[in-house]
């Protein structure tokens, strides 16, 4: 029957092969030197209030509840 195909031993599914194209390019792409990014406060709420639309829609939502206001 094929429904009880599943309990069958004996087979092994076909060997998986993970390899990216891109692996070695992003390996020999640097320059060993960590970026770092300016760390003062207005730099990095800027950064993270721009790079992070989750934040970006949560501020804004809590500003216009707050303008709204009377």
């Amino acid at each position: 029957m094929a429904v009880f195909d599943m309990f069958k031993r004996g087979t092994e599914a076909a060997p998986e092969e993970k390899a990216s194209a891109t692996g070695p390019v992003i390996a020999y792409s640097g320059s060993g030197r960590v970026a770092w990014s300016p760390r003062d406060t207005a730099s990095l709420i800027r950064t993270g209030f721009a790079g992070n639309p989750v934040g970006f829609r949560a501020v804004k939502l809590i500003a216009e509840a707050a303008a709204a206001l009377p």
